[in-house]
């Protein structure tokens, strides 16, 4: 379990965010709390523990923003169907992997965006349920993220 001032500055150190623009990097953080995609303070001046899995999904929603997709859009894509499970499941086969795990998506104009499983490597791309993402694709190599994260949590928590 880790504090929010923890979780704060590995996500920082992990997305290689500079001094000049930690203020916004907090502003998107916080954002994404007041969404409802990570749990919220249980109130002025008491503290809550963040799971390693939390921060995980926090740190796919900092890659999706990257894209500069609307955070509302994002919450969206990863919790209009089942409340999160999607996301939780996309970081449970990430984890337990033995192969680089790919996340695709085809980012969205104005609504939400198509969703693929994980792939597991840049063929599996041809697979015909995945060619509606031709035209055009968002491509994340979550192991990637996931073994920054990890590694900025090691770091920070020091």
């Amino acid at each position: 379990m880790f504090t929010y001032q923890t979780v704060e500055n590995a996500l920082a150190r992990a997305n290689k965010v500079p001094e000049s623009g930690i203020g916004a990097f907090r502003g998107k953080i916080k954002h994404f709390r007041r969404l409802g995609m990570v749990p919220e303070s249980p109130g002025k001046g008491k503290k809550i523990s963040y799971e390693r899995e939390t921060v995980y999904g926090w740190a796919i929603c900092l890659e999706l923003a990257q894209f500069g997709i609307d955070p509302t859009v994002i919450r969206d894509m990863l919790w209009r169907w089942d409340s999160g499970k999607f996301l939780k499941a996309l970081i449970q086969k990430t984890i337990t992997s033995t192969k680089e795990s790919y996340f695709v998506f085809n980012p969205p104009f104005g609504g939400e965006g198509m969703i693929s499983p994980i792939i597991h490597s840049l063929d599996e791309l041809k697979r015909p349920e995945l060619s509606v993402l031709m035209t055009r694709m968002g491509l994340i190599n979550l192991s990637h993220v996931l073994l920054e994260v990890e590694k900025a949590l090691e770091e920070v928590a020091k």
